[in-house]
Order: C-alpha cells, then structure tokens, then sequence
C-alpha cells in the first residue's frame, strides 16, 4: 500500500469525527441565537420593529429554525457516516485491531497514549496495529 493509498484511507476514517465537529458549532449557534433571541433589556418590548419592518423576534425564530434543520441534516449524515465507517472497520479480522481504529476514529480518542492506556497496550504496539488494520481495512473507496 502507498502512502497516498494509507492517508487517504486516514481521510476516510477521519470523517465521522469531522461530522461530529459539525454537529456541535451547529449546537452552539443554535444556543448563541437562543440566547440573543431571549435576552431581554429595558429598550426592548414585545414587538420591536426594525427598519425594515420587520420583527426581529420573528427573524430570529427563522434563524434558529434554519440552523434547527441544517442540525437535524447533519445528524443523519454523522450517523450515515458512522455506520458506514463501522462496516469498514468490522471488515478487518483481528479484533486488536479493530479495538485501535475504533478507539481513533469512532470514540476519537486524540492521542497514542490515551488509546494504549485504554486498551491496555503499549503506544508502540497501538501505532503498529494501527498500520497494520488501515492497511487490512476494506473502503468502499477504491484507491
């Protein structure tokens, strides 16, 4: 296997947590809107009217919604994602190494030595089965 084949095989794999990423700045501009849309002051009243005309309880409301939608879209693709990065990983035979691309790309465990403490391996051991199982593991995505 090329190097280009392994990194982009890594790509692959990096999706899911990608998504994820995604899911949660949705989350908070929806809370950020939430909370612009609820705070109060003494120079706001029930309907305040912009230049426009237009009310801007209502336009926030539209925002939150609109990012509401966009969040629920990103679910589905997170967890379309998962599903097919799961099947992907299931593919490869040995179980040690199925542990190590899961612990990285499903969990998201960041560092080496986090995924050899939690599988209770050395740092070592956990890169090198993680060479092995990028180079066992069957993608859809012919390379």
């Amino acid at each position: 296997m090329t190097r280009e084949e392994f990194n982009q095989k890594k790509v692959w794999l990096w999706r899911y947590q990608r998504s994820r990423n995604h899911e949660r700045q949705l989350r908070q501009q929806i809370q950020s809107e939430r909370e612009r849309a609820t705070a109060t002051t003494k120079a706001l009243s029930t309907v305040v009217v912009s230049a426009g005309g237009k009310n801007k309880i209502e336009d926030a409301v539209c925002r939150i919604m609109e990012r509401q939608e966009a969040l629920y879209k990103q679910i589905i693709e997170t967890e379309m994602q998962r599903e097919e990065i799961e099947t992907a990983i299931n593919s490869v035979q040995d179980q040690m190494q199925r542990d190590v691309l899961r612990e990285r790309y499903i969990v998201g465990t960041p560092y080496w030595w986090k995924i050899a403490i939690n599988l209770n391996i050395s740092e070592r051991w956990a890169k090198k089965l993680h060479r092995a199982a990028i180079e066992n593991l069957c993608t859809p995505v012919h390379f």
